[in-house]
């Protein structure tokens, strides 16, 4: 089974899937999620456990509005016990997220960009309780250019597609990374039967 990776990381830290525009995957992504090299179960159970254990004792405080602003891009995308972060990559090009604060919360944007596709999608998160968080998805919000596509079997980049509203734990480890978690029905990963689905961004070097 092909898995749906050319979808849009539409959230803060973590990928969305589900809908009419829930992709199959571009043609030359192989094999699926099963065959990304060196992806193995357990060892992508231990580093998330580990990076879980990290994080939680630097959990920034309620007040600070947005604990990260910047530039990043996707470090990892994991479905359950699978890395799929190769073939997410091959099949969209790059992903990168703009992270602004105020003192209400995060406002994002993250763009997945290939030689003929580029999407972008806005989102706004608000810390509810703890180290979870009240993410609002207002949707695909620039197609380059329009109806474009990252393959033959990936639907149509549609303005407003996948707006969405959820909650999800947001792990921040220093100044440089954050990862997010998400267990809902909404994501890429849920849509093929995964949980949870865990993302992490790292602060980029340029």
């Amino acid at each position: 089974m092909k898995y749906g990776l050319s979808l849009v990381v539409v959230t803060l830290a973590c990928g969305s899937g589900g809908g009419s525009n829930n992709a199959e995957g571009a043609d030359d992504v192989a094999g699926g999620v099963s065959d990304v090299p060196g992806a193995d179960g357990a060892d992508a159970a231990d580093s998330a456990a580990d990076a879980s254990d990290a994080q939680t004792s630097d959990a920034p405080s309620a007040t600070e509005g947005c604990p990260l602003v910047g530039e990043f891009e996707l470090e990892s995308f994991v479905c359950g016990t699978e890395d799929i972060t190769a073939d997410f990559l091959k099949a969209v090009g790059s992903s990168r997220m703009t992270l602004l604060g105020d003192a209400t919360g995060c406002h994002a944007v993250v763009t997945n960009a290939s030689p003929t596709c580029s999407e972008s999608a806005e989102l706004t998160g608000v810390r509810a309780t703890g180290n979870d968080w009240a993410t609002t998805s207002q949707g695909i919000s620039k197609c380059e250019p329009e109806g474009c596509t990252f393959g033959p079997k990936d639907a149509p980049c549609k303005l407003g597609d996948r707006a969405g509203v959820y909650t999800e734990t947001l792990l921040f480890d220093g100044p440089d990374r954050m990862t997010g978690t998400r267990t809902d029905g909404q994501t890429l990963c849920s849509s093929y039967g995964l949980s949870p689905t865990v993302v992490t961004w790292r602060r980029r070097a340029d």
